[in-house]
This record gives structure tokens, sequence and C-alpha cells, in this order.
């Protein structure tokens, strides 16, 4: 049984307890350990029930926090669920958070044993149903709230017959850290050797057919009559087919990075302007990540952009289809750079704001607030 020193302050405080023993490598493991870390910002009592030797077991207790490790054969032992029993009783725990299905079945009968009065699940994925009825059972009997990270993750409950007034959708959030340095980088510039003064617009997109090669000659074409100093670079991966008539080759206007991913903050933190193709076939996160660069972004006008862009506000819409109008939102930017820096502020706020992990343990930590005044109990926070 952990030592009372290791595992709390006072023994009559209410304490919060995160479980998390499920499989490692998955990227919802990391949200729980952001939320963890939130809560222990904020000042709540908190214990994290890991996998003992797991890689979380590993970097929760670097991290500092009161780590109650669990062990696993094939699955749980009868000793492992009374050691956590007894952790719950000593620490006086009043809220348990299952972090997903392997963590429920490992902590759900010391959770009822206790008689915990607040339980909440979550359910970072989704995949078809077996038993229905099961799951249904365990998902609602003694629960408070299930936690969807998606509208189709809560449809998903929905339809398995949860009751809808259980289900709260709160999206995983983005990890932005590595995103939105204020300083400027020049790693594109010394990449591509271009000049200081270049003003360099990113797109992401493909060459993979002549209608998509054409817009893009187009917009390089209408910002040449302008000026010479925007530079347009595709970023991207996969086939580049080029046709290539008597007139001189138009690529010599444009740069191709390709396989750019995992240089994806240095790159974005190196461009004036990110543009969201209308050819677009990479995922809108990318956007996302611009904006939290504090990049200004331009953005066709069509169904599924995320209304994060709002135009003149957090960045500008345009024809989907016309790269005359896009080279105008370009150059516009270009002449007024400082207008444009506001819009890459006030982007990075917005995103930051509504969809990064921070957010997100906002989110969850103000539901655990809400639970528990509606059952008289108040959570405690240290300084």
């Amino acid at each position: 049984m952990p030592s009372s020193r290791r595992f709390g302050k006072k023994e009559n405080e209410l304490s919060l307890f995160q479980i998390d023993v499920g499989n490692e490598g998955k990227s919802e493991k990391r949200y729980s350990f952001i939320l963890a870390k939130e809560l222990k910002r904020k000042g709540y009592p908190l214990h994290y029930v890991v996998r003992f030797g797991s890689p979380l077991h590993h970097e929760a207790s670097g991290a500092g926090f009161s780590v109650f490790p669990l062990k696993f054969s094939h699955g749980i032992g009868v000793a492992s669920k009374i050691r956590l029993y007894r952790a719950l009783k000593q620490k006086n725990c009043c809220l348990v958070h299952f972090h997903d299905d392997r963590s429920l079945a490992a902590g759900s009968a010391a959770v009822s044993w206790a008689k915990i009065q607040l339980r909440i699940i979550s359910r970072p994925v989704t995949f078809p149903l077996k038993n229905q009825a099961v799951f249904r059972r365990k998902y609602t009997k003694g629960v408070d709230a299930v936690l969807a990270n998606s509208d189709k993750g809560r449809k998903d409950l929905e339809k398995v017959g949860i009751d809808a007034r259980l289900i709260k959708e709160i999206p995983a959030g983005i990890d932005f850290s590595s995103y939105g340095r204020e300083n400027h980088s020049d790693y594109l510039h010394q990449e591509l050797l271009f000049a200081p003064d270049d003003y360099l617009v990113g797109i992401m997109a493909d060459f993979s057919d002549d209608k998509k090669c054409a817009y893009m000659f187009r917009l390089v074409q209408h910002l040449k009559e302008h000026t010479t100093k925007i530079r347009v670079i595709i970023l991207g991966k996969g086939p580049i087919r080029i046709q290539r008539g008597k007139r001189t080759d138009p690529t010599e206007d444009l740069a191709f990075f390709m396989g750019f991913e995992e240089r994806m903050p240095q790159i974005l933190q190196s461009l004036d302007v990110f543009v969201f193709s209308p050819y677009q076939e990479s995922k809108k996160s990318l956007l996302l990540y611009a904006m939290a660069s504090r990049l200004p972004v331009i953005v066709p006008r069509m169904e599924g952009i995320p209304e994060v862009v709002r135009h003149r506000k957090t960045g500008l819409l345009v024809s989907p289809r016309s790269a005359r109008f896009l080279a105008e939102a370009i150059i516009r930017l270009y002449e007024g750079q400082e207008w444009a820096s506001s819009l890459g502020q006030k982007a990075r706020q917005t995103v930051y704001e509504r969809f990064s992990v921070e957010a997100m343990a906002d989110k969850v930590i103000d539901l655990y607030e809400t639970l528990a005044q509606k059952k008289g109990i108040r959570l405690r926070r240290f300084a």
C-alpha cells in the first residue's frame, strides 16, 4: 500500500483520481496526461492511476504526479483491485475519470466498492460494438458523464442507447506548443536561397493533374504582374506532373518543398502567409497549425472550412476557383503587412482558445465543477 507521504497532503481532503491504463502509443494517451498537468497546475488534489512500468508511468512519475501504478498480466487481479479500493478510500476520493474502456474495466469494481460519488468516462475511439446491452450498462450505471471527442463519437454513443443527457462532446484538442513562437524563422530563406526581403507564401497542394498545375501557374503569373518579391512555395509530397510547352517553363517561379511534415513548425514559422488551396487534399488540421503559428491565412469560400476563419478578422476568404482573386488577396497582405500581422495574432488567439489541449482541459475541469455542484460537492484547490 502506498504511503500517505507519497499519496497526498491531508487525509481529509477530497481528491480526484485519473485512471488511464489503456494501450500505450495511442494519441489519446497524451490527453489524460495534459489534463492531469492542468489539474495539478490549478491546484486540485490529484492522483494518477497508470499501468505499472508503462511509458506513461515513467512520464507521470517524472512530472511529479502522485502516481498509483497497477500491475497487469492478462488483466487486473483481485489484489490490485483491493489496493486501488483502499487508495480511493484513504485519499477520500470524490471523483474518478476513466480515460478508456480498459481503464473502466480495471477500475470499475474498486470505484463501486468505494462508492465514489462522481464518475466520468472518456471514450476516445469509435468502433462497432458487439454487445450493445453490456456496453450500455457499463457506460450508464452510476456514471455522471460520458465524454466523446467528436460529433461522430457522440452519435455512435447515442446509437447504442446512451442517454444523450449523459454525453458531453469535448474535442480532444491539439498540441500547439511547438507553434507560434514570437521570432520569425529564416529556415526556408536559407534552404531555398531566397533574399531576406522575399515574401513567402506557403500553399499545401499537389500537382497530380494538369488542372491543379494550371491554377498555380496562373496564380504566379498574376503575382508577377505586381511584384517579383512574392515567392510561392508548394508544400506537399507525392508525384509532380508538369506539362512543359514551348514557352518558358513556368515552374521557375515556384518553389517545391516536399516531405515537409517533420519540419512543419520551422517551415510555418518562416512563412509570411499560408494559403489553404481549393485543391487541398491534406487534413484541415494544417490550417489550424498555420493559424497557431500567427500566420494570416487565405481560405476558399467552400463547405467544410472551419468557422474560426472569419473574413478580415482572422483571415481572408476568397473565391475557390479564381487564381486572380487569390493573387489579389495575397497582394493585399503583402502591401499591408502590419494589418496582416494583426490578422495572424487574432488567428493564433482564436485557435488556441477553441482547439488547444489547454482549452480541452479547461472544458473538462469546468464539467467536473458543474457535476460536483449538482451533488453538493466542493472540489477544493490548493495554492
